[in-house]
């Protein structure tokens, strides 16, 4: 019975809509920002671009912008696992909550950072982590299969970045133009805002640097801040290890 139930419920949760993205969330003071006027905001249509661990991206019409949905599924407690009074099964519940309640709170914390304090790192225009009733505003999700789904944004979590391309991808293109010198300023670029980025307090706890990263025009940013911390006393990135190991054609030693 149990396995037919969960069947079920991951064949209902394929495919994008916008239960995924909705929030119940009470108000929180801490996620609250001053943000821009909100033209920031693209309106119209938003195209599917891709999804990682924290959000779905959505690629505006004039693809200058992307703007980030918080999988807020992921991030907050399965209400069904409370219909179930199994010997160990509430155990496990208040576990996942805990749990969920934790990445919630550092992905929210890394989101509100990154365009408070560090939105030239990270090219974030504007950030909405509290329900609102100021935006008025619908717009129109053309998911990975082509699904359409009308989101009302002040009811939903996102952010708003301008749109880089990859540090692999960016890197990639130099190599095969055999625009060295070119690849080698991108990674200057790159170390000077992982260098920028560690002066304010904060490490990235992603080791996935190829994606983590990319570039608008030729200045570096961080694309995907979902794993950052503010701390002290943590390590520096050993950045040269990194290119010495994927790219040690580019290496610059000083």
């Amino acid at each position: 019975m149990i396995f037919a139930f969960l069947l079920i419920a991951a064949f209902f949760s394929q495919g994008f809509n916008v239960d995924k993205i909705a929030s119940s969330l009470a108000f929180h003071q801490e996620w609250e920002v001053v943000n821009p006027s909100l033209e920031i905001i693209p309106s119209g249509t938003l195209t599917y671009l891709g999804s990682g661990a924290q959000c779905y991206a959505f690629l505006s019409k004039d693809q200058q912008v992307v703007v980030k949905f918080f999988k807020m599924k992921h991030m907050t407690p399965n209400k069904w696992l409370k219909m179930f009074p199994l010997p160990g099964l509430e155990r496990n519940y208040f576990r996942r909550v805990e749990k969920r309640e934790k990445r919630l709170q550092e992905t929210f914390a890394a989101a509100r950072d990154a365009f408070s304090i560090l939105g030239e790192e990270t090219g974030v225009l504007y950030v909405h982590l509290n329900r609102t009733k100021n935006i008025k505003r619908e717009v129109l999700l053309i998911g990975r299969c082509g699904e359409k789904v009308r989101v009302a944004l002040d009811e939903v979590p996102f952010i708003v970045q301008k749109r880089a391309e990859p540090l692999g991808s960016c890197l990639q293109r130099h190599i095969e133009r055999g625009d060295l010198d070119g690849a080698k300023s991108a990674l200057r670029s790159l170390k000077q805002l992982i260098r920028a980025r560690e002066e304010k307090g904060y490490f990235d706890q992603d080791l996935v640097i190829g994606t983590t990263y990319g570039f608008i025009g030729d200045q570096a940013v961080q694309i995907d801040f979902g794993r950052l911390v503010r701390a002290e006393g943590i390590p520096g990135m050993d950045f040269e290890g990194w290119v010495r190991n994927h790219y040690p054609s580019l290496l610059e030693e000083e």
